[in-house]
C-alpha cells in the first residue's frame, strides 16, 4: 500500500482566542515570564575566541544548573564586554524571582566576569 501526499496542507484548528482578563475566570494559571539582563566585565581577554569561550561556558554552566534559556545578547564586538539575557517561566513569580537571583548569584560566584549590571523583570501573562 502506498500514499501519496501532494501540495502543502495546513491542519484544520478551531482556536478560540480569549481575552486574558477572562483566563483566570475559566480556571487557567497564570504564566510568569522572568527576563533577565547582565552586563559582564571579562577581564584579562586578549581577542573575540578568549571571550566567546568565558561566555559559552558561562551559558552552558547556568543552563544546566538552573534550566533557564540564557544567550548572548549585546557587546558582540566589544573584547572585555558581555550581555547576555535570561528567561524562565513558571506559574509562581516568586519562584521565578527565586530562579533568577540564584542564577545571577551563581554567575558572580564563578569569578569568570565581573557584573557589572544586572536587570529583572517579571512579566504575567
Amino acid at each position: 500500500m502506498s500514499y501519496t501526499f501532494s501540495g502543502k496542507r495546513r491542519p484544520s484548528c478551531s482556536r478560540r482566542s480569549v481575552p486574558i482578563s477572562n483566563t483566570a475566570a475559566m480556571g487557567r494559571a497564570r504564566m510568569i515570564v522572568g527576563v533577565c539582563r547582565i552586563s559582564l566585565l571579562i577581564h584579562g581577554n586578549r581577542s573575540l575566541k578568549d571571550k566567546r569561550q568565558v561566555i559559552k561556558s558561562l551559558i552552558e554552566k547556568v543552563r544546566g544548573r538552573f534550566n533557564v534559556s540564557i544567550a548572548e545578547t549585546g557587546s558582540n564586538d566589544l573584547l572585555q564586554r558581555a550581555e547576555i539575557g535570561i528567561c524562565a517561566v513558571g506559574n509562581d513569580g516568586a519562584f521565578v524571582n527565586s530562579v533568577m537571583d540564584k542564577a545571577v548569584d551563581f554567575i558572580e560566584g564563578l569569578h569568570t566576569a565581573e557584573i557589572i549590571d544586572n536587570s529583572i523583570e517579571l512579566i504575567n501573562l
